[in-house]
């Protein structure tokens, strides 16, 4: 955290004010929260299906390496 977050921090502790939504707002505000949400975990689930393909690739890479060399060294 900065300096400006503790100010900003400091500012919204002494003033106290909150500012009050009616239910339409914050349904909308929770429904766009919903929407980003679901789309970062989408995300990072097509961020993680690809790092595992490519993890499998290099596996049997280097497998098939390995099995190369055992059986044509000789």
């Amino acid at each position: 955290m900065g300096k400006d977050s503790v100010v900003i921090l400091q500012d919204a502790m002494e003033n106290g004010k909150r500012k009050k939504l009616d239910e339409v707002e914050a349904k909308e505000r929770f429904e766009k929260f919903s929407i980003v949400k679901r789309e970062i975990r989408e995300r990072k689930m097509r961020r993680d299906k690809a790092m595992d393909m490519v993890a499998m690739l290099v596996a049997f890479a280097v497998f098939a390496l390995l099995f190369w060399f055992m059986a044509f060294a000789v």
